[in-house]
């Protein structure tokens, strides 16, 4: 089962809106057009748009309280793929709910 998160989104023409993405990957993409620099992407089923989009984590804002959903997912990713540890993740999820509340 792939995972429903909601969050606002910039785009590459700077225009700001609430996305719904059922969740399929998060990938490390190295040439990903649109003008946007590599980096790691949020790929799925944008509910929104009807279409399968890619969004880059370093353009997801978070309003209000942390999606802990997303959170989650993107934490599972990062130690499937051997980069961070659970106690890594639950320290990062502890600072991203800590810096959303002095925003």
């Amino acid at each position: 089962m792939r995972p429903q998160v909601k969050f606002w989104y910039l785009n590459h023409n700077g225009k700001r809106a609430q996305r719904t993405v059922l969740v399929d990957s998060l990938e490390f993409l190295v040439a990903p057009g649109f003008g946007y620099q590599p980096g790691w992407f949020l790929s799925g089923w944008d509910c929104d748009k009807k279409a399968r989009r890619s969004f880059a984590l370093s353009r997801v804002e978070e309003s209000g309280e942390p999606d802990l959903e997303l959170m989650k997912w993107r934490g599972f990713k990062l130690m499937n793929f051997g980069l961070v540890t659970e106690d890594e993740i639950a320290q990062l999820a502890k600072k991203e709910h800590d810096d959303a509340g002095t925003k």
